[in-house]
């Protein structure tokens, strides 16, 4: 594994982390638990030591598996979880006030068996909220030791300006992958100059930069609402994703390897949260480690969606 050491919080950050979206199950199909612990399992002895999940993830079962699959091994790595959102039947709505997150706190810690969270973020913002307050408030649960960092996801550089009234985050977790590349324009330089680490979410765009579909291919779980699977921006990705193919194979790795060593090589990126089912697929994410590609190619693969940032 590769680690960054983040000297203001003190603490040793692997550069792949695992996100627990997936194994939470619900949108992502049917997911065997058994297999999702053999995968914190796999993904642990290979060094991963972080792990993110949230409440909204399977109603709670994310955090429920990763809870039972760390038990043993808690002193050892960053948990991470998040805040704020919340399901009523089938709507899911931003609820990011303080007797939500006192909720939340105490439903997440049962069922991740931890008596603290490291990493506690706010899910989603919420229109015209005042993030200060709930801020504040995190402070306090820190205080509490109850959580150990405090996070966001989802916030652009504005946002965050507004929480930094009450306190300078410690980290942030936005989308960003080789097809999707907004956050370059400024959340990434200013989580760089601001010393925010950031947990990058959907590195392979949801599976779309491994290379496995095709233009015949539809989607009936959560990728039916990722507009980089539909029309004729998904045509597009897919000339994109085979213009890839000659420098995996250069390298003898995936075109997913390829597409997350580039990732990691960003300015300001500081861990991927790649997401798995299987152990099978910790092992294929975790195979980009230590991998060196040469400049050229680097230089290669970023010129493919420039008009992306």
């Amino acid at each position: 594994m590769e680690y960054t050491h983040n000297e203001k919080l003190d603490i040793e950050i692997p550069r792949i982390s695992f996100g627990a979206w997936a194994i939470g199950g619900s949108w992502w199909g049917d997911v065997d638990d058994n297999d999702s612990i053999r995968a914190i399992d796999a993904a642990f002895e290979h060094g991963v030591r972080l792990f993110d999940t949230a409440p909204i993830y399977g109603d709670g079962h994310s955090e429920e598996i990763v809870g039972k699959a760390l038990v043993g091994k808690r002193e050892k790595v960053l948990i991470a979880t998040k805040w704020g959102l919340k399901k009523e039947g089938k709507r899911i709505s931003i609820d990011n006030s303080i007797k939500r997150l006192r909720f939340e706190i105490e439903e997440s810690l049962n069922r991740l068996k931890t008596h603290y969270i490291d990493i506690y973020q706010i899910h989603w913002p919420e229109a015209n909220f005042p993030y200060e307050e709930a801020i504040f408030e995190m402070q306090k649960l820190r205080d509490e030791g109850k959580i150990r960092f405090i996070g966001v996801s989802n916030f652009d550089v504005m946002q965050m300006e507004r929480c930094k009234k009450a306190y300078d985050i410690d980290f942030l977790q936005p989308p960003y992958n080789l097809l999707n590349r907004k956050i370059e324009k400024d959340i990434l330089p200013y989580c760089h100059e601001k010393n925010i680490s950031t947990l990058i979410y959907g590195p392979l765009a949801q599976g779309l930069l491994t290379g496995k579909f095709n233009k015949d291919d539809t989607f009936t779980d959560v990728r039916k609402m990722n507009e980089l699977f539909k029309g004729y921006l998904y045509l597009k990705n897919l000339e994109i994703v085979e213009k890839l193919k000659p420098i995996a194979d250069k390298y003898s790795v995936s075109i997913g390897n390829i597409a997350t060593r580039w990732l990691m090589e960003q300015k300001g990126v500081t861990s991927l949260l790649m997401g798995a089912k299987t152990d099978k697929q910790v092992i294929e994410n975790l195979n980009v480690i230590g991998l060196e590609i040469e400049t050229e190619d680097l230089n290669y693969v970023n010129s493919l969606t420039l008009d992306r940032v």
